[in-house]
């Protein structure tokens, strides 16, 4: 069985917030270049999701450890804790 790792429900918003934020600068570079190209963006919805999953994925430990550092008060709260 896969080792699940346990974040509070504040932590994920935090997370999901950062890759918010990143994930929008990214589509909308993208997209001027696609539209710079003349290809529809829409044509491209599911690979940008796809590496915005993978965003997500590979920067998930990093975005974890800088919170920890900077919100240790958030994360050591026993309650509203979720697993992933």
């Amino acid at each position: 069985m896969a080792k699940r790792k346990c974040i509070s429900t504040e932590h994920l918003i935090y997370l999901k917030n950062m890759v918010a934020r990143v994930n929008n600068l990214g589509q909308e570079n993208i997209a001027r270049l696609v539209e710079s190209k003349g290809i529809e963006v829409n044509d491209l919805r599911d690979k940008i999701d796809d590496l915005e999953f993978f965003m997500l994925e590979q920067n998930l430990d990093e975005l974890s450890s800088d919170f920890l550092r900077n919100h240790k008060d958030l994360y050591a709260l026993p309650f509203n804790q979720i697993y992933i």
